[in-house]
């Protein structure tokens, strides 16, 4: 019988996914991470216990290099990234290994070409976007490649630069495996991507993502693998946070850095603010049914949370873009009523899978 754990995230992304994703699978003896969401543009960061910070893009997070990475047919790949990531992971690790001889790619993943990233940049941040080529490449699978015209090849500069790097697409594929199947497992984590208030469908339109990031978006995977018991878990920080445009109903000088988080050119520095409580109730009904709570950063709690908005904001799930557009208007104008922070306002109402006091795996209780 096969088992999985999915991990999703409770705010705008940033929410200690990789941390939990490590968590499961040092603690369930996970033998399979499966990436089912987002793509090659998540940042998950893991802490290991000498305090050397590794970000996981496309590789699963968590993973020392044994626990085989399956990316789900939804997943946006990034190959060159991959390669470059995969070279870094052998020196966080101190291993020669080449740890993509892990990686099972199913033959459906988008690819990421570099004329897309270059039409992202192009479109001077317009679509919100993190210059990685997410959107394009997510508008051309779907059929939707009027919206980013693919440029003409010959004479063109990405031409040019895709005839460069072809040699290390080649290796890429040579060196992942391309397969509808990862290897056989017992129990899976299943890695999210981002937070469900960024979702396509639910999050604040135009300030979304191209990709779905609810719980339901895995049940499709848990079919093609014959998985019959999951655990949702939902992650979040005891403060919300944001990295790039958009509304953050809370935002605050607390005072807070996050150095795995620093400043770029398309999304500017990371955002803070007071824990939101209507944004989270909103998070947890349109994620999914959650089994456990991950709740990060308890070292470093502000002292007051929001409680409601002062024009009584109700927050429902949108039926349609145009409600979400709606949704995005009137949260840029709520004004936040804020209490003293009781981490029990939280943790009290969903089982807690742990408390985490610092990056490391050792800092969760």
């Amino acid at each position: 019988m096969k088992v999985a754990y999915c991990i999703a995230g409770l705010g705008f992304g940033d929410e200690g996914k990789g941390a939990c994703c490590e968590y499961l699978c040092r603690t369930k003896n996970a033998d399979l991470i499966v990436k089912y969401s987002g793509g090659c543009q998540a940042a998950h960061n893991v802490v290991n216990e000498a305090g050397v910070r590794f970000t996981f893009s496309q590789l699963g997070a968590g993973s020392d290099g044994r626990i085989p990475t399956y990316l789900w047919r939804n997943f946006i790949v990034d190959p060159i990234a991959m390669l470059n990531e995969a070279e870094a992971f052998k020196d966080w690790i101190g291993s020669s290994e080449d740890p993509l001889k892990n990686v099972y790619v199913h033959p459906d993943c988008p690819i990421v070409m570099p004329w897309m990233a270059k039409l992202n940049k192009e479109s001077g941040g317009r679509d919100g976007t993190c210059g990685r080529g997410i959107g394009v490449c997510r508008a051309n699978a779907r059929g939707d490649g009027e919206r980013y015209p693919r440029p003409g090849l010959a004479g063109e500069s990405v031409f040019i630069e895709f005839m460069e790097d072809a040699d290390r697409y080649r290796e890429w594929a040579s060196r992942v495996n391309i397969t509808e199947h990862p290897p056989a497992f017992k129990t899976a984590v299943f890695e999210g991507s981002q937070g469900v208030l960024l979702d396509e469908s639910v999050g604040f339109h135009p300030h979304t993502t191209w990709s779905k990031l609810t719980f339901d978006v895995a049940h499709a995977c848990y079919r093609h693998l014959r998985i019959s018991i999951f655990t949702n878990v939902g992650c979040i920080r005891t403060y919300h946070t944001r990295h790039g445009a958009g509304p953050l109903p809370t935002e605050a000088d607390l005072g807070l850095t996050d150095e795995g988080n620093p400043e770029n050119e398309y999304q500017g520095e990371m955002r803070f603010g007071h824990f939101d409580w209507p944004l989270f109730r909103y998070a947890l009904t349109t994620l999914g049914e959650i089994g456990k709570l991950a709740l990060s950063h308890c070292d470093e709690t502000p002292k007051q949370y929001c409680v409601k908005y002062e024009n009584e904001l109700s927050l429902w799930p949108p039926a349609c873009i145009e409600d979400q557009v709606d949704l995005c208007l009137a949260l840029k104008e709520a004004k936040p009523v804020l209490a003293d922070f009781d981490l029990l306002q939280i943790t009290t109402r969903l089982p807690i899978l742990y408390k985490s006091y610092g990056p490391k795996l050792s800092d969760k209780e």
